[in-house]
């Protein structure tokens, strides 16, 4: 059986995920991203946009 040795998992790699694993490689963590499909999460690859506050009314 394999051994791994990581300080964090990330599931998933949207925006805050690639934030989370990014901040905790900064002061040098072993970090593991788990991603089922495509890096950058549904909002960067299938052009979805937030709603601007005027549509929050």
């Amino acid at each position: 059986m394999a051994k791994y040795d990581y300080n964090i998992i990330v599931i998933g790699t949207g925006s805050g995920e690639l934030a989370s694993s990014y901040t905790a490689s900064a002061i040098k963590a072993k970090v593991a991203l788990i991603e089922k499909h495509k890096i950058g999460g549904d909002c960067l690859n299938s052009s979805i946009t937030l709603p601007d506050k005027k549509d929050l009314d």
